[in-house]
């Protein structure tokens, strides 16, 4: 489990630039600022909102980026149906609009911690607390082709939910989804030494940066993500108590 394989999917939110849809993709429908929702296009199905009604049979072929017509209006007293832009999603994009099932950390927290844990292509990184798959995400397209990231969530429904949507998105040769608790059993001995990096966003960090200790390697690093300044100095009190350096 400690491995890099060679050979990683290269579909999805890790694929290359698509320039026209196919049917199965996986694109964004762009209403407006704050107004995005992400559609697998199925052949004979229909996305129905304010602005009309739009038949995914419609977007296949259509190069990603392109402004797509409704057949019909779905508003009362409108004479011409309304229209979208269907763009090719990224994990930016996918960050914005997933059904959100936790807090999130947001796109620029996001940065700020993947530079800091040093990660880069080929990485293996543990996360606790998948939540909505948002930072997850990030993650695997950061160490993606050779990395791994291994990912714990103590909701089984969750741990279910994020599995099946990153393994839809194409990222499941780059992300092991398991329902576990790492604050009460840890990460699994299979990964003691193995990462280069850990990441702790659960309600008490300080419950687990002993288990994150035996799963880092010399000199790997480990971010906590908690909301308020006690949580934080008892974070870095539990470090310094583990033995971390440069807390």
């Amino acid at each position: 489990m400690c491995d890099r394989p060679e050979h990683r999917n290269a579909g999805g939110l890790l694929g290359p630039v698509k320039r026209r849809i196919r049917a199965g993709d996986l694109v964004v429908m762009y209403q407006g600022y704050g107004a995005m929702e992400p559609v697998w296009v199925t052949p004979g199905a229909v996305l129905n909102n304010r602005h009309g009604a739009f038949h995914h049979d419609d977007l296949v072929g259509c190069r990603f980026g392109a402004k797509v017509t409704a057949r019909s209006s779905q508003a009362r007293g409108r004479k011409a149906p309304g229209w979208l832009h269907v763009l090719q999603p990224t994990p930016d994009l996918w960050s914005t609009c997933v059904r959100q099932r936790t807090q999130i950390i947001q796109p620029s927290d996001q940065a700020v911690i993947l530079a800091q844990l040093w990660l880069r292509g080929g990485s293996v990184v543990l996360e606790s607390g998948t939540g909505s798959g948002i930072f997850t995400t990030a993650l695997a397209r950061t160490v993606a082709p050779r990395g791994r990231v291994h990912s714990f969530e103590f909701n089984g429904h969750r741990a279910a939910v994020a599995r099946e949507e990153l393994a839809r998105n194409g990222l499941g040769d780059a992300v092991v989804v398991s329902h576990r608790d790492v604050c009460e059993d840890g990460f699994p001995n299979v990964l003691d030494g193995c990462a280069d990096a850990v990441m702790l966003d659960v309600p008490s960090p300080w419950l687990a940066i002993a288990h994150a200790k035996r799963a880092l390697k010399q000199g790997g690093r480990l971010c906590c993500c908690s909301p308020c300044i006690e949580q934080v100095q008892r974070n870095c009190a539990a470090m310094r108590e583990a033995g971390f350096h440069s807390v």
